[in-house]
């Protein structure tokens, strides 16, 4: 990832002022719905995490099942978490070797 898309993404995230646990929650969310759903963002497994996880979340992430506390489940976007990462998109264009680079981060 060269240093203008990581720019790009930190903008992205002061902009919408982004708390650290939502913006790790989304950039998973925009990784995953790249690398398993070739960008769909209306996909319903795009976060498997625990409640915990995702309790500051909860305006851009819903479960897509249910949900059960103390164990991991599959999360979808709402429309206010579409809509920020349509914006994310709008500023980085998705590469392949952002995969493996932002599952390490």
């Amino acid at each position: 990832m060269n240093t203008q898309d990581k720019l790009a993404i930190y903008d992205w995230v002061n902009e919408n002022k982004l708390k650290k646990a939502q913006r790790i929650a989304l950039l998973e969310s925009w990784r995953r719905s790249f690398t398993f759903h070739e960008g769909d963002l209306n996909a319903s497994l795009l976060l498997l995490a625990l409640p915990s996880e995702v309790k500051t979340s909860k305006e851009f992430l819903k479960p897509s099942n249910g949900e059960i506390k103390g164990f991991h489940n599959w999360y979808k976007l709402t429309e206010a978490g579409k809509l920020l990462l349509k914006q994310l998109n709008e500023k980085v264009v998705w590469k392949k070797e952002f995969n493996q680079e932002l599952f390490e981060a």
